[in-house]
């Protein structure tokens, strides 16, 4: 629930920080924000795993638009590739473990791996 605040919290400031500096294109801008917040809200309200892989990458289509779009200087395009690749890399690991994890329990319902007995968990493993 403090993610989901923090989230509209975010997004509400980014929103005012639009505003306030006169942001070429404004609601354009907003509606990637409004993607970006329901794909968030995702997020971190999905209890299947697979599925939050899924939101957690899909974050990054709003996300690129933003900082290639808006970004500043000229650099703008090299922060995209450095967190494209920070973020893909990481996603990456991520999602092999997910794998890992399905091989071994057959589920990637969150709750369903938490109420697993650790023991059970350690042979399967093992």
């Amino acid at each position: 629930m403090m993610f989901l605040f923090l989230t509209g919290v975010l997004v509400i400031l980014c929103i005012l920080y639009a505003f306030n500096y006169n942001i070429v294109d404004l609601r354009i801008l907003l509606a990637y924000l409004a993607l970006l917040q329901l794909i968030l809200f995702n997020v971190f309200t999905t209890s299947n795993l697979l599925l939050f892989y899924i939101f957690f990458e899909s974050v990054l289509i709003p996300m690129a638009f933003i900082i290639i779009y808006w970004g500043s200087r000229q650099r703008k395009m090299h922060a995209f590739y450095l967190f494209l690749i920070y973020t893909l890399v990481g996603s990456l690991v991520l999602l092999v473990a997910l794998f890992i994890l399905y091989a071994h329990c057959h589920t990637f319902e969150y709750f369903t791996l938490i109420n697993m007995e650790i023991s059970s968990f350690n042979q399967r493993i093992l």
